[in-house]
């Protein structure tokens, strides 16, 4: 849920800046990098984040003074290589895959609060005009009349309609059951699925599924907005070859750092949870010229608490997070 991070920020702590300079005094340098998907989603999407919470978070954040930060500077602080010596707690804010609502919806609030925010980019599929895998099931399973059986790897999958009482449920199970098998299976599942509902998929994503266009991304790009690599196409980089992953990693950085003025100096893996990356994946960076890699395993930071684990930065994710949690790591109690 989202609810409880918002009413923390509005009625907790934070509700007093004398109270929550105080608790920054006695936290120090304490900090989290959070990130944020979708934003104001079309009815019967996957619920985005709603713009009045993203403000009310930034707009609490700034009135107790805790300082927000760029992904880098934060990755810096982690790792021991920032030159500013923090006493405060920061955040920092992150945005994955970068869809059409990153600059139309939720970059004017960052951009009012004169917030940082980094957006992650998949450069494969934004040059093709593609679209991500598990929007297609969704697309498929909107649109069912019928419930159809798929078998995937030995696996069986019953999926309903999204219509009916158990879809959701059933296309999350499909969508992470998805995520173990390779890219090409992975595709093929899609395939598989659309011909037994008879549904044809788009060979373009619908506009709720667009994703940014590079002109409009370069165009968002200031020294408040970076933006990074996030892979070529978001595969599960630990479900890939040796090849498929360091073209997936090599590449995106470097269209990325082609494609902006001050692009971030940070990757960001796909998923990002501990199954889906690991040393091989480390290895490829270390050739990268990266600062580090941000996962989805949660943590705080310190000064110099991932100096030996810089490709495996953590993130929060603000909606799944409850109150107690952030009130640890911004506050470390």
């Amino acid at each position: 849920m989202r609810l409880p991070l918002v009413r923390f920020l509005a009625e907790g702590v934070f509700a007093s800046s004398l109270a929550g300079r105080a608790i920054a005094s006695v936290a120090g340098a304490r900090g989290a990098i959070f990130f944020l998907h979708r934003f104001d989603c079309f009815p019967g999407q996957e619920a985005g984040h709603r713009v009045e919470e993203l403000r009310a978070i930034l707009d609490a954040v700034r009135r107790v003074d805790i300082d927000i930060v760029s992904v880098d500077e934060a990755v810096r602080v982690a790792i021991g290589q920032s030159p500013a010596r923090r006493s405060r707690p920061f955040v920092a804010f992150s945005v994955d895959d970068c869809y059409w609502d990153f600059t139309s919806i939720c970059l004017p609030v960052f951009l009012e609060f004169d917030a940082p925010v980094t957006g992650f980019v998949c450069p494969g599929l934004v040059e093709q005009n593609d679209w991500f895998w598990w929007d297609k099931l969704w697309y498929l399973a909107s649109r069912a009349r019928r419930s159809v059986t798929l078998e995937i790897s030995g696996i069986t999958f019953h999926v309903p309609p999204l219509s009916s009482a158990e879809g959701t449920e059933a296309l999350n199970r499909l969508r992470e059951g998805l995520k173990a098998i390779s890219h090409d299976q992975r595709t093929h599942a899609v395939q598989q699925l659309a011909l037994a509902l008879d549904i044809e998929l788009p060979a373009a994503p619908p506009d709720e599924f667009t994703l940014a266009s590079f002109d409009a991304l370069r165009a968002a790009e200031s020294p408040l907005v970076q933006f990074g690599a996030h892979t070529m196409t978001h595969p599960v980089l630990a479900t890939c070859s040796d090849t498929e992953a360091r073209w997936q990693i090599e590449e995106s950085i470097s269209r990325v750092r082609a494609a902006f003025v001050q692009p971030s100096r940070v990757f960001c893996y796909p998923n990002g949870t501990q199954a889906d990356f690991g040393p091989r994946e480390m290895r490829i960076l270390d050739g990268c010229d990266v600062a580090g890699a941000i996962t989805t395993l949660s943590g705080a930071l310190l000064p110099g608490s991932h100096t030996g684990q810089r490709h495996a930065v953590p993130r929060f994710t603000i909606g799944k997070e409850p109150a107690f949690a952030v009130r640890r790591i911004l506050f470390g109690r």
